[in-house]
């Protein structure tokens, strides 16, 4: 797919309301029934590598790549599997682009600081 392609596709999805995220309260209901959340951190960082939970799964690939290293995410597909990044807009976009890879992901309104959240919860 082009970029032209990917930008049309984009703006289309600017004005439906299907975004599909999560909250903090939400993600640590999740948690809170033993589900296995798989977090992507796509920020250009690692961000999340000194954070633990015996429930998270951790991948960082940064938004820019995620297309391209979609596979590292593949195995995990059927699993909740939500993008983060220090604020939200590009691991919605991220999400959005698994989405195109046939991965079925969500983005965490409230970044890596929710994350950081539920790692002081448990």
């Amino acid at each position: 797919m082009d970029e032209t392609s990917f930008l049309k596709i984009l703006d289309e999805k600017l004005f439906v309301d299907d975004w599909q995220y999560i909250d903090y309260y939400a993600l640590l209901s999740y948690l809170r029934t033993g589900e296995q959340i798989v977090i992507v951190d796509v920020s250009g960082e690692d961000n999340l590598k000194y954070f633990t939970h015996k429930q998270l799964t951790y991948i960082n690939i940064p938004y820019r790549e995620i297309l391209r290293k979609a596979d590292q995410i593949e195995p995990f597909n059927g699993k909740t599997i939500v993008c983060v990044c220090a604020g939200g807009p590009k691991s919605a976009v991220a999400a959005l682009m698994l989405g195109f890879k046939g991965i079925n992901a969500i983005f965490l309104s409230g970044g890596v600081e929710a994350v950081a959240q539920i790692n002081k919860v448990n």
